[in-house]
């Protein structure tokens, strides 16, 4: 049987190894999560411990002598990484036969980063998709193995892309160990590195990136407001209080005098938002620690009227 090392980090990782197991594939070592956030190390060991799996800690740095020797030692024919944040030294990627094939949720070398997830949304794009490739010391850079496109519909949030491609990848490695188990062995295909393709670097709300910006057109600021649903939440304030908006709708033919983030419709049942282009039509949102609902429980509960400012 094919030896393998794992690594992953929630949610990935937990899908992808129960998949392994479930398959019988025959997994000889867990490479534990980084201990600065130990909630997520905690949950990882819980899962190897829970699965028979030998758990192999780093206690600081991924090419410690202790740690490479140990996974050394399960003599590994391939690793499988399912989300990891942190990048793995040469040392490492030759402690295992074939070496580590990652897992990145978009079609490489579009995307490469931290939050694929977020910028085919932005973008626009009508496809999407799962990657698998050779790591080297770059993050997304290495020789790829096996490409698969995923359609993204109009109502696509960066949530559904992450539960889809989470669940593909959990049967594209059990295919990929079975593929190498009946003695083939992986193509490799290179990566154009030189090319230039849109990138998905981090998204993080304490920098102000989840910010939405009224004056963009309305078609473009739903399109971030599912961009962030549900991990983050696009932020504005109303009335000085934070509040996220997790969905809408738009009308690109709406058209108003007043300011960007201004309501200038109040009905029973929704309002509208002046934007650069059109309005927007808040349906979900939570407003500070007050509430989270539908726009009906935010017209009941907080009263807006025209003339109120989202900003």
């Amino acid at each position: 049987m094919v030896r393998i090392i794992f690594a992953g980090m929630p949610e990935m990782g937990p899908i992808c190894l129960t998949a392994l197991i479930e398959a019988k594939k025959n997994i000889v070592g867990v490479v534990m999560p980084p201990k600065n956030n130990m909630a997520i190390y905690n949950t990882m060991l819980t899962i190897a411990n829970g699965l028979g799996l030998d758990p192999i800690s780093f206690e600081k740095r991924m090419d410690e002598p202790e740690f490479i020797e140990k996974v050394r030692s399960k003599n590994a024919d391939i690793g499988i990484v399912a989300s990891f944040n942190k990048r793995f030294p040469k040392v490492l990627l030759d402690s295992v036969k074939m070496g580590f094939v990652n897992s990145h949720p978009s079609l490489l070398p579009m995307y490469r980063g931290g939050n694929p997830y977020f910028y085919p949304i932005i973008n626009n794009e009508k496809k999407t998709g799962v990657t698998l490739h050779f790591m080297d010391e770059e993050f997304d850079t290495g020789d790829i193995v096996f490409q698969k496109e995923v359609a993204l519909s109009p109502y696509e949030t960066m949530g559904t892309i992450f539960n889809r491609t989470n669940f593909m990848f959990a049967q594209v490695h059990v295919d990929m160990i079975t593929f190498l188990e009946q003695g083939n062995e992986l193509q490799r295909k290179p990566q154009d590195k030189a090319g230039k393709y849109p990138d998905a670097p981090m998204i993080h709300e304490h920098l102000g990136h989840t910010i939405i910006d009224w004056t963009q057109n309305a078609e473009i600021i739903e399109r971030f407001i599912r961009a962030c649903n549900p991990f983050m939440g696009s932020m504005t304030s109303y009335k000085s209080n934070p509040v996220k908006i997790f969905s809408g709708f738009y009308d690109s033919t709406k058209t108003s005098d007043k300011p960007p983030g201004t309501i200038v419709e109040v009905f029973p049942t929704h309002i509208s938002v002046a934007t650069g282009k059109g309005f927007f039509y808040p349906t979900a949102l939570q407003v500070g620690s007050y509430f989270s609902g539908d726009i009906n429980m935010f017209i009941k509960t907080v009263e807006p009227e025209v003339g109120d400012v989202f900003e």
